[in-house]
């Protein structure tokens, strides 16, 4: 503004003409609002200040707001981090103080603190009030502890502390897609159990439907030999009657 060339010009000067209407102007370039109005019009009279607006719009737009951008962007990561290090370990201590409340709830069911929990003293025990209240504080339904107890129980007959701890610790929470493919897993698993089952009746039906077969044939067989028998036996016995008829001939012939 104090060059010659824009002493008289009047647009140049409400731009440039002190230092506050240039830090004005300089940051309406950098907001890249019609920056081509303002340095057009000085460009015509000093071509050479073309370098210092690339300059300082390559600086101040491409390289600092970037910049600016990248610490937000970064900060914003890094409390988002500290946010789910901070979920992480709150899940951990609810994780820790459920399973310190099943683990003193087995200790309550366990009467005889053999540290494994049997059918018998679990239904005992779910009979009195304080283990039923502990039960509904821990949102189970009283109306399907024979259920619970089922679905717990691996098929021994009795339950040790992890087990009962973290089956009602899953039973508590939602399913998650683990869950549900550990789930879908074991089922594809009994289903191949199954067809196998099936073939293997199948292979058995056909081999005993073999076996009828072969115990009909024996028994044929048996009845035509016992009837050969009674034949023979017949035919002995005829043998046997006319040899006794000729040898009372022959005596009552000799007397």
């Amino acid at each position: 503004a104090r060059s010659e060339d824009f002493k008289n010009d009047k647009v140049v000067q409400e731009q440039f003409g002190d230092v506050l209407l240039s830090m004005f102007t300089l940051f309406q370039i950098m907001t890249l609002d019609s920056w081509t109005a303002v340095a057009r019009p000085i460009m015509r009279k000093q071509p050479g200040v073309a370098a210092f607006f690339v300059f300082f719009i390559s600086v101040a737009v491409f390289v600092l707001m970037n910049l600016i951008t990248a610490v937000i962007v970064e900060n914003a990561f890094s409390i988002s981090r500290d946010d789910e290090e901070e979920q992480a370990r709150h899940k951990e201590r609810q994780k820790e103080k459920e399973m310190n409340e099943l683990t003193e709830l087995f200790l309550d069911l366990d009467e005889d603190g053999s540290g494994e929990l049997t059918k018998d003293e679990f239904d005992a025990a779910t009979q009195h009030p304080k283990i039923r209240r502990k039960l509904q504080v821990l949102e189970f339904d009283l109306n399907e502890l024979d259920e619970l107890w089922n679905i717990l129980d691996d098929g021994d007959g009795s339950l040790t502390v992890e087990e009962f701890a973290h089956g009602l610790r899953k039973m508590k929470g939602e399913a998650k897609s683990k869950d549900i493919m550990n789930c879908l897993k074991h089922m594809r698993m009994v289903d191949t159990h199954l067809t196998d089952l099936d073939s293997r009746v199948d292979t058995v039906e056909g081999q005993m439907s073999a076996m009828k077969d072969e115990v009909s044939g024996v028994h044929s067989d048996m009845g035509m030999l016992l009837r050969v028998c009674k034949r023979m036996q017949d035919t002995i016995q005829r043998a046997a009657d006319a040899a006794d008829k000729v040898k009372a001939q022959k005596k009552a012939a000799v007397q």
